[in-house]
């Protein structure tokens, strides 16, 4: 067989690709947004991105990947950003990524995207933009720039008003227990000196579990997990009337999953610290009194 019927296959291969990854870079460009200002602006952020990695990088595949992320935004999903680990990042890199979409993801849970719609967007998309970036690991000049575009953006939403009448943190949570585990511990710990430093009028605890069993087990399953948090924070010297409870079993899931799945991330408790613009508890002198926060 020549070398030439050897690679006919290889090449028209490569052309169907190309052709595929074109049609869907092509559709978003064509795709009009709808949904609210947050998912129209991610997905005209993803089209920046599927357009560069098309036509300049000649990345089909990322660009597909983008392309499709754009086309889910457009349709008014709110797209999740990229998850580090689910790709081949250089370990040296890993923590930083992973710290960064941490941040990321809870200053977005806030609200801001709706009070800040294109910066929490633009925050959203170099963020990916990064990860994707390093990755490759070998143009050190765009993930230097798709890093300091994130930097910039979540350092403009950190100053926001959403997110300084909000911090949020989660406790995870072992398969089928109430129990907090002593890294959640110091988890929590950490959250009640930074309230306490910054001031709040009200503690909500929200329990999750993930679709392991009957709604009916999870939903009291969810409600001893918040019931635990609570009280944790009580011995911690947070006043129980400020704390507000409830329980949503496995009707919220972080991570959607099929009925019946394990999944890690949804045996949770999200606590959210409240502030308002005007009135908050500050800790002064080991007691929390109310204050004007400036």
């Amino acid at each position: 067989m020549s070398g030439n019927l050897l690679l006919k296959p290889i090449v028209i291969g490569f052309a169907i690709l190309t052709a595929s990854c074109s049609n869907q870079v092509a559709l978003l460009d064509q795709t009009t947004a709808k949904g609210d200002a947050f998912t129209t602006g991610l997905a005209n952020e993803y089209r920046k991105i599927a357009r560069f990695e098309a036509f300049e990088m000649v990345d089909w595949k990322d660009a597909e990947h983008f392309a499709a992320k754009g086309l889910a935004a457009a349709s008014g999903l709110h797209v999740t950003p990229e998850d580090p680990d689910k790709r081949q990042t250089p370990r040296e890199a890993l923590g930083d990524l992973k710290e960064g979409r941490r941040r990321l993801v809870a200053i977005l849970e806030t609200g801001v995207r709706y009070g800040d719609p294109e910066t929490s967007a633009r925050a959203q998309a170099r963020f990916d933009c990064w990860v994707e970036q390093q990755e490759e690991n070998w143009q050190q000049d765009h993930i230097t720039a798709c890093k300091s575009g994130f930097e910039n953006a979540l350092s403009k939403l950190e100053a926001s008003p959403e997110v300084q009448a909000a911090r949020f943190t989660m406790i995870l949570f072992p398969f089928d227990s109430a129990r907090i585990v002593p890294d959640e511990m110091q988890t929590m710990a950490e959250l009640i000196r930074i309230a306490g430093n910054f001031g709040f009028s009200v503690i909500e605890v929200e329990g999750h579990t993930d679709r392991q069993g009957t709604a009916l087990y999870n939903k009291s399953l969810s409600r001893s997990r918040a019931d635990a948090v609570s009280l944790a924070l009580a011995m911690q010297g947070i006043p129980p009337e400020l704390v507000k409870v409830s329980a949503h079993g496995e009707s919220r899931p972080r991570v959607t999953t099929a009925d019946g799945v394990r999944e890690p991330l949804n045996r949770r408790v999200e606590i959210w610290v409240r502030k308002p613009l005007e009135h908050a508890m500050t800790k002064t002198n080991g007691q929390y009194n109310t204050a004007r926060v400036e």
